[in-house]
């Protein structure tokens, strides 16, 4: 009986596979032309997007309850997404002052017994936060620019901004349904993992305290034609040079604009000539013409010159270095040039599968990174799904779960540091 039930679930996968790649040839075959430079209104025409939601592309990274001197990220149920609307419907009543904290007080603020907090992997402005939000409340009258923290004090009926960088703090009086968060977070099905706050090169960051075991993902994968691009980055020009090489395809524009596609890596790159320096509201454009392929996008990684939206998978980020499952935006202030980066491989459709993988505790990867370079200087940490293709000649990824550190600014694959 049990075999039987085996062979009836390999025939469903086998059958969605050749299906889905039934379906991608004559998709590339019918948007992907082999000969013409000339862009056809019909072929470029854009897949239609529904409005794109903010609410969930500015979400924090991680939630973290503290209770009883023990701190746990929890995970599930969207449960970050539900805190989050939490917030946004909050009545605010007092702004505090700004107060600068020593290291010790500012860790004891965050690590305060009755806390739920939301964690950001970069500085985000209040100004944004607040209208991305719809929060009530006057960005005049606060003295904080920025954030990466957020704590919610039921006790107190606090909501606390945090900010690393300077070890600022920033209170402010406020009215929610209490029992309505404790629900949230007391529901069945969230996981919790226990973690510490630590200070690592002069950097806080949580460290998980335990070996965590994360589920594989397999996916079918389709390859975006060329032309959906072609018409995001250059609307329906048809005076678009083609110019075709071996390994890449450049499409260059009438007005200072190149889009080039790397036909082995995928990688797609767009170049323009701005006329004046790109903003995070600019990126939008572009993020929401992606967003039915690259579902589940978040902001990520965020400073003055560059943004990074990554595809989350259960909670966790989809990295690597080849752009796939991620959108990304850099400005050359000096140079007057603003860069898109994307990949044209993305998943679709998921495969049922049992694998899993353990990995080891956050301070026993740190230390080995330190053992075989001492000198190296770890700003966060944070586990991601890396990209693995199952051979040249299958349609399918597998998402493999990884400690990843950033360095100089950049995440690394621990594997590649120890």
């Amino acid at each position: 009986m049990e075999r039987n039930i085996w062979i009836d679930r390999i025939r469903v996968i086998l059958l969605i596979f050749l299906v889905s790649l039934s379906l991608f040839f004559t998709y590339n075959v019918w948007l992907h032309p082999v000969t013409g430079e000339k862009v056809t209104n019909q072929v470029n025409q854009v897949k239609d997007t529904t409005e794109l939601d903010t609410k969930k592309l500015f979400l924090a990274n991680q939630i973290v309850q503290h209770e009883s001197g023990q701190s746990n990220i929890l995970i599930g149920n969207g449960l970050i997404k539900k805190v989050q609307d939490q917030i946004s419907n909050m009545n605010f009543e007092k702004i505090g002052q700004l107060e600068m904290l020593s290291a010790t007080n500012y860790s004891e603020a965050i690590n305060e017994t009755g806390q739920i907090e939301l964690v950001y992997p970069y500085a985000f402005t209040l100004d944004n936060y607040i209208k991305y939000y719809e929060l009530n409340l006057d960005e005049s009258d606060i003295s904080m620019k920025a954030f990466n923290r957020i704590a919610i004090n039921a006790k107190q009926n606090k909501l606390i901004f945090y900010n690393d960088d300077n070890r600022s703090m920033l209170e402010t009086t406020v009215e929610f349904s209490q029992d309505k968060l404790t629900k949230l977070i007391n529901q069945d099905g969230i996981e919790t993992i226990p973690v510490t706050l630590n200070q690592i090169d002069n950097h806080l960051m949580y460290l998980y305290q335990d070996q965590i075991t994360l589920k594989k993902y397999n996916y079918i994968y389709s390859t975006q034609a060329q032309n959906i691009f072609k018409t995001l980055f250059f609307g329906n020009n048809n005076e678009v040079q083609t110019i075709d090489s071996q390994a890449e395809v450049n499409y260059l524009g009438n007005d200072s604009t190149r889009l080039i596609v790397n036909e082995n890596t995928g990688i797609v790159t767009f170049k323009e000539i701005g006329k004046k320096e790109k903003s995070l509201e600019d990126s939008l454009t572009y993020v929401k013409a992606v967003s039915k392929e690259l579902t589940n996008l978040r902001l990520f990684e965020k400073n003055d010159n560059y943004l990074q939206y990554l595809m989350f998978i259960e909670g966790y980020p989809i990295i690597n270095q080849d752009y796939k499952g991620q959108i990304t935006f850099e400005v050359n202030a000096k140079q007057s040039v603003q860069t898109v980066r994307t990949n044209l491989e993305a998943i679709q459709v998921p495969i049922p599968t049992d694998a899993t993988i353990s990995l080891k505790p956050s301070q026993t990867i740190i230390d080995a990174i330190k053992t075989k370079d001492p000198s190296v200087k770890i700003e966060n940490i944070c586990i991601g799904y890396t990209w693995h293709s199952l051979g040249d000649n299958t349609q399918v990824v597998e998402l493999v779960p990884e400690w990843f550190v950033k360095i100089d600014n950049e995440w690394r694959d621990t594997s590649d540091l120890m």
